[in-house]
């Protein structure tokens, strides 16, 4: 059996990844290694765009508000991030005339 999927995902922008949006109303700030909470503030306070200063392992961005650096949760902002997205499939099955394949489609990704 071989099922060969290739996905590339450059960035595709030169200007500075930035947070241009947050998900909820109230933003729950982190220290700068992304451990504890420091505190929370409404999104509405705080100005956009927040250039992002570093990506952590852990889920986080590094944004500096004012002269304070602190972290955010990824997943709780968009930023303004575009992503070319390609992806390059093979679906190859090998199997006896007694098998199933099912669900593995016809190799149409492109």
């Amino acid at each position: 059996m071989s099922l060969l999927t290739v996905l590339v995902v450059p960035y595709a922008s030169a200007d500075p990844i930035a947070v241009t949006e947050f998900r909820q109303q109230q933003v729950q700030l982190f220290d700068a290694q992304g451990k504890q909470p420091v505190e929370r503030r409404d999104a509405a306070s705080i100005q956009l765009p927040l250039e992002i200063a570093d990506s952590l392992a852990g889920g986080f961005y590094v944004v500096k508000i004012g002269d304070q650096a602190y972290t955010v949760k990824k997943r709780t902002v968009r930023t303004n991030r575009v992503y070319e997205l390609s992806s390059v499939c093979n679906n190859t099955v090998a199997a006896t005339k007694a098998a199933a394949s099912r669900g593995l489609g016809n190799g149409e990704c492109e």
